[in-house]
């Protein structure tokens, strides 16, 4: 015998073609290389022209978007076809279809991406134009969003090339609808369901048909069609001729993997898009084989290389496999060839009790004329394509016609359809030890029983102890239809041959599934051997007093395995009922596969098998434990197991991190942060880092919390903290991390309130406050509104002399400044605030006197001099406002000039605010004092 270490790619070139048969079969050779085509490799694309039927989608001057998608669609389609590829289209014709029967068709169709193709409307804006890309978001599968937008990049990148503008590849998100892990789903229904079944789904906006120039250069006319078409496809080619080219044909097959996976196939079967998800999910990081012809232990044990990068993390392993290692030629599994000709197994189904290879082969004289006898993949699929429709036997100890005269009730409910005898046999025959080999000339009778009485002895065997007759013909229905009431010839001959092996109850006093609940003895002799557990109570369990009704859930359920015992952190009953996944797969008796699965995958997953431990509340209860094991889930289990139920620990209850670090580069952050306020109150950083990761945790506050201001104490807010103190404010302005550095050093131990606002006091909005330099002209951040909150938050009371002027309230002298200031693109909140300054909330008090209507100083130099007087309030404002232009801008004045010293400055020469000490005042500190009034304002 043989063996050989096959990669997919060697399977019709260099191992022997029997070997070559079955991996064709199992696997799907899927990324391009130069030597390669695409068809070769199965890459399947779903293009989807997006609209159709009675709806048109986007129409601008006659144009409809649905046929100019469908049109691009069909040139992208032919283009993809030339290179070699697969293309599945959702419509090629103009018929309407929902969003979900799209990306049904996907699925159907093992699709390794859908592009859904569109073109843009900006409605009434006929300016925006150019091409975007609408992408999945990072939630629920990371690695559907990474091929989604390198999928995208590589297709902009070709319609870049054409002259289109590159808009970019962007992300929306739903604000309603949540997958089922309970992160943001994406908005788009085609991106979103086709994340929903595992396949990266994108939407290309080509350009915009309500753009002239977009429509009549590539959307109106056949040739802009096609060229975008054939871009579509290049980039495609791009993306699959690349690393990022992510294929899962490479690592999974549907029929393979439902068919070694039972739990999978007990929750998903039928459903592909699930069962895909599935393995992304869940499979990779379970080590799980989901294809023949890849094996990640092989792949792992066999590269030295990747288990010093990867270790135990198998997903890495897939994921290596899928972009280099294939390419690399690197061996994936291993195969032996005998194996390979003789299979009885395909798509999920084993025929092995009905079927095999050497018999079939050696006694169907046609078949040796046509199959080879290492073809065991054609001989199988003749077997059950024909075969068994023709009642050709397939193995020595089957022949369907003995079968089907054998049994009346299958006859009767079958009739000739002979391919349902052999199905029958697989699934339940065999099982039930039904004869399909020889003949039986008569249905076995109790020995020496020629009666109608009721009898419980069979083959020397009383069933009394748990078989009554009548109990068991009223209790299930098939068995009234089947026999008469006085058949109890034939009702116990059916118990006996069938009833025990179905685990059905025919006694008051006797119920299998109680009595294998209750006896872990038996468990552990019998197993899944029904019939077992009647004959020991018949012959042992009664004497013994044993209780055979009333269970209902597992007692002495095993909790060792492989030496360890696992009773402290696991129940079978607990496990089973809070897991109905499992309770699925494993029902309520097995209990060492269930521990099985427990250990081998349960554990890693961080589910509580227990009432008594729950690792995700031992995790947050230890920080000594989190140091030593970090996110080694198992390593926590095992821990409680040794030492900490002997400590004492407490494992259950703790659903807040206790004693999280709190220090980082030597500061102690306590007093501003605490991990679980910041991780419960910032959705981002749970998708990150879980609900466990302190240290980096807190390193993302220290790093960019504390930049973007965001609260991670209840004790502590930036905005309360720079609302209650000006000092503060004035200090550091829209610096966010300032504020946390001064409470850590002074605030805190001075008592400074950053919880609750004082009386008087209000949010800061320090968002609001740049940390540059503040230009003097620009758009105006400030409204009337927040220029009378700051001037009454001074303290101060507008002046009585103001009643009898064009200013008579406080409102209409703000809102003058802000006329007056947007008339000439100067910053009303830096006027206003320059205007406090220079007159104490205009209370004067100098030189300039408050009849001079004189907002500013303008041309009061000191020792007496009162400057320049105005008419009145408006004049004075335009005054200053032209003065400030002066020194901010070159520009021309767009009001008549009634500043007298408009000429004398030198024009552009101060444009910050922070520049105006030593040109408006002599004071060097005078400009930025005006910003602090400027920041005071912004926060607002």
């Amino acid at each position: 015998m043989n063996n050989f270490y096959v990669h997919a790619e060697d399977a019709t070139s260099n191992v022997p073609p029997e070997i070559a048969n079955q991996v064709n079969a199992n696997a799907s050779v899927v990324q391009v290389e130069n030597n390669k085509t695409a068809a070769d490799e199965q890459i399947i694309v779903c293009l989807d022209p997006g609209h159709g039927g009675h709806d048109s989608g986007a129409t601008y001057r006659g144009y409809q978007e649905k046929d100019i998608n469908l049109r691009i669609a069909l040139y992208a389609r032919d283009a993809l076809q030339r290179a070699g590829y697969k293309v599945v289209m959702t419509r090629d014709s103009d018929v309407y279809l929902g969003l979900e029967q799209r990306v049904k068709i996907a699925s159907e169709n093992d699709a390794n991406v859908i592009i859904s193709i569109h073109c843009n409307s900006g409605d009434s804006n006929h300016s925006v134009h150019g091409a975007e890309v609408e992408i999945p978001n990072g939630n629920m599968v990371a690695e559907i969003h990474d091929q989604g937008k390198n999928l995208g990049d590589d297709i902009l990148d070709k319609i870049d090339n054409l002259g289109v503008k590159n808009n970019g590849s962007k992300e929306r998100n739903s604000k309603v609808t949540k997958y089922n892990d309970g992160s943001t789903a994406d908005y788009y229904s085609i991106v979103r369901n086709a994340k929903q079944n595992g396949i990266p789904g994108i939407i290309i906006e080509h350009a915009f048909i309500s753009n002239d120039s977009d429509l009549e250069r590539y959307l109106a006319n056949d040739t802009g069609r096609k060229n975008l078409g054939e871009a579509d496809a290049a980039g495609v080619i791009k993306y699959f001729n690349s690393t990022a080219g992510i294929n899962y044909h490479l690592v999974y097959d549907y029929d393979y993997y439902i068919a070694h996976n039972p739990d999978v196939k007990k929750a998903f079967s039928g459903d592909k898009g699930k069962t895909l998800l599935h393995f992304w999910q869940y499979g990779m990081n379970e080590g799980r084989r989901a294809i023949s012809t890849f094996d990640v232990q092989y792949y792992k044990n066999n590269n030295a290389d990747l288990q010093r990068t990867f270790g135990n993390n198998l997903r890495k392993y897939y994921m290596h496999y899928m972009q280099y290692g294939y390419k690399e030629r690197r061996g994936s599994y291993a195969v032996n060839d005998s194996e390979v000709a003789k299979i009885s197994t395909i798509h999920g189904i084993n025929y092995s009790a009905v079927y095999d290879h050497d018999y079939y082969y050696n006694h169907n004289d046609d078949l040796r004329r046509v199959y080879a006898y290492n073809d065991g993949i054609g001989l199988l699929n003749h077997f059950i394509t024909y075969g068994m429709n023709e009642g050709r036997q397939g193995h020595a100890d089957f022949n369907v016609n003995v079968y089907k005269d054998n049994y009346t009730d299958l006859s009767r409910a079958y009739g000739n359809r002979l391919k349902d005898y052999y199905m029958h046999y697989i699934k339940y025959g065999a099982k039930e030890g039904r004869n399909a080999k020889t003949r039986i000339n008569t249905r076995p009778v109790a020995p020496g029983n020629t009666t109608s009485t009721i009898v419980t002895k069979y083959n020397g065997v009383d069933y009394s102890l748990v078989y009554d007759a009548n109990y068991y013909r009223n209790k299930y229905t098939d068995l009234q239809k089947a026999f008469s009431a006085s058949d109890y010839n034939g009702l116990l001959n059916h118990f006996v041959t069938y009833g025990m092996n179905e685990g059905r109850q025919a006694n008051a006093t006797f119920d299998v599934n109680s009595y294998r609940l209750q006896y872990g003895d038996l468990r552990a002799a019998y197993g899944n051997n029904l019939k077992s557990y009647y004959l020991h109570y018949i012959q042992y369990g009664n004497k013994e007093g044993r209780k055979a009704t009333g269970t209902t859930t597992m007692q002495g359920a095993v909790t060792e395995y492989n030496g360890v015992d696992y009773a402290k952190v696991y129940d079978f009953n607990y496990y089973i009922n809070h897991n109905a996944d499992l309770k699925r797969v494993y029902g309520t008796y097995d209990d060492i596969a269930a521990l099985r699965h427990f250990v081998t995958y349960g554990i890693n997953e961080g589910r509580q098998a227990s009432a008594t431990f729950d690792v995700n509340s031992y995790r947050r209860q230890y920080a000594d434990l989190r140091k030593a094991y970090g996110n080694n889930v198992k390593n926590y289990y095992l821990h409680y197991i040794q030492y900490g139920s002997k400590e004492g620990r407490k494992a259950i209850g703790t659903t807040q991190m206790i004693d999280y670090v709190t220090k980082y580069n030597g500061v102690d952050y306590a007093n501003v942060y605490d991990f679980n306020y910041y991780i419960n109150h910032n959705e981002d950083l749970r998708r990150v880092y879980g609900l466990f990761d302190d240290y980096n945790v807190l390193k993302h506050f220290v790093t960019y919390g504390m930049d973007e201001g965001r609260q991670a104490n209840e004790n502590f807010n930036t905005s309360v903290y720079a609302g209650n103190y000006v000092d503060l404010l004035d200090a550091f302005g829209g610096n966010k991390k300032s504020y946390y550095e001064h409470y850590l050093k002074y605030g805190y131990s001075e008592g400074r309130n950053a919880k609750s606002l004082l009386t008087g006091s209000t949010p800061a909005k320090l968002s609001n406050i740049p940390l540059s330099n503040y230009r003097i002209m620009g758009t105006t951040n400030t409204n009337v509104n927040q220029l009378i909150q700051f001037f009454n938050k001074s303290g101060h009371t507008y002046p009585e002399f103001y009643k009898s002027t064009d200013a008579p309230t406080l409102e209409a002298f703000a809102r003058m400044y802000f006329e007056e200031a947007n008339a000439e693109g100067v910053r009303a909140e830096v006027a206003f605030a320059q205007m406090c300054l220079e007159t104490g909330y205009l209370q004067y008090g100098h030189d300039v006197k408050i009849e001079q209507f004189n907002f500013a100083g303008v041309g009061a130099t000191g020792n007496g001099n009162e400057g320049n007087s105005f008419g009145k309030v408006r004049l004075g404002i335009r005054a200053q406002i032209q003065h400030l232009k002066a020194y901010a801008s070159t520009a021309k004045l767009r009001n008549n000039c009634v500043d007298p010293r408009f000429t004398y400055v030198k024009r552009g020469s101060v444009p910050y605010v922070e520049q105006l000490g030593g040109h408006w005042a002599v004071d060097p500190d005078y400009g930025y004092n005006v910003r602090k009034l400027v920041n005071r304002i912004l926060s607002i």
